[in-house]
């Protein structure tokens, strides 16, 4: 409750605290600008009553003097003495500092010995009064260091002026009565910007010109600018700081003057001091507001706590599961009374299906399925009662269902059991003839093996002799290529033996011809006839061996090309051989490989039936197994059903349909399942 009271209280006060807030900035701020505003306005005001004064302060001035200037005492040829005697009196009775005349070359003529023969042509005063004006000079230093003012008018022949000098003050003095609030102040400036009427004298004195003093100094450059749109002639309002004060302004030329303006400005604290009253009167309200606010929902919180609290912690229990605790009676038609007693309404109503619940479930604990939701549940619990209704037949109809099922399978059994009984007799059967199979085939792949055996020794064998008439067919190769090479070279020795037959019978010719030349010669021929005679006979002789080498060589010549003819006989002989020892040796290879794969395969053929024999004697194992299982299942199935007898079911009729569905739905089953296999 303190919770919520407290939250309550926060949010409404805090809401206060920033409408309040929010009302009182806005009317501190109006009031604010309108404050301000006001000042301006009075500024403003105050500033064109100090622009009036002050230029009929200079007027007034300036005709004093120009009709001084104009006075016929100026005018005529009276001596220099009389008239400084005139000027003398008007000092007098106006109240000049010093009062002297200047001639057209601006040389002063004074009783001050001080500014006597003093020349001040290149003054601008002097300049535009000898053009024929009245004009009055800012403030200047004289030979004694203190501020004085000129005013110069001349007479109508612009031959000779008439100069006073003011104390540097008097301008002050003509603004001294324009004042804003305590402390505000008026000054005033020449047409550069140099102070020339100020309460402070020590400003005018010292020539103070903040237009270059703020260019120099940052401290000052707030009123440096203020001074620069002075002296630019502009009128409007300005904040500046001086010696860390704030002061509001307002600026404007001096009306008649030399290019003068004047300022009116006043300390911004002093002109909204009355805001601050305002500030801390709204806001001591402000606070008496907030507490009595802060009072008042206090205890309209706690009226609208405690209700919510006790709902609140009613509402805990029944998260925790508790229905018995009442819920608290609040009187009231707000929402907090619509919300107890919505919730109490919500209490009996669970207290009421949980009841009923629980009931149905102890009737189903007991075996009891022959129940009916009879509560009439609302809304979303409608679903419920419907649910638990739909529970209560949907195991009515499976307990039903099982013990149908249960008969099935009791029946069923038993005829697995006798079929499992005959496949193991016919399993053990089938084992015994395997057995004797396996003994034939075993034997038959003792002789196989045997054959391979020798067949493996033969292709060996042959291979050898093979490997040998191979060899041999080599070598009389090798011996007919060299029958071949005596045969080839007999044929270039018979060459040779036609070469030699050729040189015997050019040697014939020689000798025949050498002779008949040394017959020719006669006894000068004789020797070498004699040369030619046993030539001729060393070629017969040749001719002769020539021809007995060529028989001997034709003989054996032909002795080898009969051993070749031979060779080649054998040769031919021994490949013929060779193919056939090698056609005989493919077959034997032939043989070894069938008699391998006849091995093989009676070798897998015997383990094949070995492996028969094992599923047989495990067929019969199993089928032994099956029964006993079955004899068991059945047992099982008559103790299921006698489960189920246990519970009181619903009227058959009920059950009927749903019982008939789900047999049909087994029956299709068990029918795809065969189909698979």
């Amino acid at each position: 409750m303190k919770s919520l009271e407290r939250k309550l209280t926060v949010i409404i006060v805090a809401i206060l605290v920033v409408v309040l807030a929010a009302t009182l900035s806005v009317g501190l701020f109006t009031s604010y600008q309108g404050m301000i505003k006001n000042v301006e306005t009075d500024l403003e005001a105050s500033s064109l009553i100090a622009d009036e004064a002050i230029s009929a302060n200079l007027d007034l001035l300036r005709q004093q003097v120009e009709i001084l200037a104009s006075s016929n005492t100026m005018e005529g040829a009276g001596s220099t003495r009389l008239k400084l005697g005139v000027l003398l009196s008007y000092k007098e009775k106006y109240g000049y500092q010093d009062i002297a005349l200047v001639d057209a070359e601006g040389t002063i003529t004074s009783t001050n010995t001080s500014m006597n023969n003093k020349n001040i042509a290149d003054k601008d005063y002097f300049q535009k009064a000898i053009q024929g004006q009245s004009v009055i000079s800012s403030t200047e230093l004289n030979d004694e260091g203190q501020a004085t003012i000129m005013v110069c008018a001349p007479n109508s022949d612009r031959k000779l002026l008439v100069l006073a000098m003011l104390d540097g003050n008097t301008f002050s003095e003509m603004i001294s009565g324009v004042r804003i609030g305590e402390t505000g102040s008026v000054f005033m400036v020449d047409n550069t910007g140099t102070i020339i009427a100020h309460k402070d004298p020590a400003l005018i004195q010292g020539r103070r010109n903040f237009a270059v003093e703020g260019q120099q100094d940052a401290s000052l450059s707030s009123v440096g600018k203020v001074f620069e749109k002075m002296v630019a002639g502009e009128s409007n309002v300005g904040r500046y700081f001086y010696e860390g004060v704030e002061k509001l302004c307002y600026y404007r030329p001096v009306s008649r003057s030399e290019g003068w303006a004047l300022c009116i400005s006043a300390p911004v604290g002093e002109m909204t001091s009355s805001i601050r009253v305002a500030i801390f009167g709204q806001v001591i309200a402000a606070l008496v507001m907030l507490i009595i606010a802060f009072i008042i929902m206090n205890r309209v919180s706690k009226k609208i706590a405690v209700p919510i609290v006790k709902i609140t912690k009613r509402m805990e229990l029944l998260a925790e599961g508790d229905l018995s605790t009442e819920v608290p009676v609040i009187k009231s038609k707000d929402e907090v009374g619509v919300l107890t007693r919505s919730v109490a309404e919500t209490v009996v109503t669970l207290r009421q299906y949980i009841a009923e619940i629980s009931e149905i479930l102890g009737s189903v604990a007991a075996g009891n399925l022959n129940v009916t939701v009879s509560e009439n549940f609302k809304g979303e619990f409608v679903q419920l009662g419907e649910s638990l209704n739909n529970i209560v037949k949907s195991v009515s109809s499976a307990m039903a269902d099982i013990g149908r099922a249960a008969d099935q399978v009791s029946s069923g059994a038993g005829q697995v059991s006798g079929g499992a009984q005959a496949l193991s007799q016919g399993a053990t059967e089938q084992a015994s003839s395997v057995e004797e199979l396996a003994a034939t085939i075993n034997e038959i792949s003792a002789q196989i093996q045997k054959t391979a055996e020798f067949a493996n020794h033969a292709r060996g064998e042959t291979n050898k002799a093979g490997a040998e008439i191979e060899k041999s067919n080599s070598e009389m190769h090798e011996m007919t290529l060299a029958m071949s090479n005596i045969s080839n070279k007999s044929g270039e020795i018979a060459k040779i033996i036609k070469t030699i037959e050729d040189i015997a019978f050019q040697t014939n010719i020689l000798a025949l011809n050498a002779a008949v030349e040394a017959a020719r010669a006669g006894a000068a021929g004789k020797g070498f006839a004699v040369v030619a005679d046993e030539v001729r006979n060393l070629a017969g002789k040749s001719a002769d061996a020539a021809k007995n080498t060529t028989e001997l060589i034709e003989g054996t010549v032909k002795a080898v090309d009969d051993g070749t003819k031979i060779a080649d006989r054998t040769a031919k002989s021994l490949s013929a051989a060779v193919t056939i020892v090698h056609d005989v040796v493919e077959s034997v290879d032939r043989i070894s490989e069938a008699a391998n794969h006849q091995a093989e395969s009676i070798t897998q053929v015997t383990s094949g039936v070995d492996q028969i024999s094992g599923v047989v004697q495990t067929n019969s194992a199993t089928a032994e197994e099956s029964a006993a299982a079955s004899e068991e299942l059945s047992g099982q199935a008559q103790v299921l059903k006698n489960l189920v007898g246990l519970f009181h079911l619903k009227d058959q009729e009920s059950a009927e349909e749903p019982a008939e569905e789900e047999a049909g739905e087994l029956i299709w089953t068990t029918e795809d399942a065969d189909s698979k296999y």
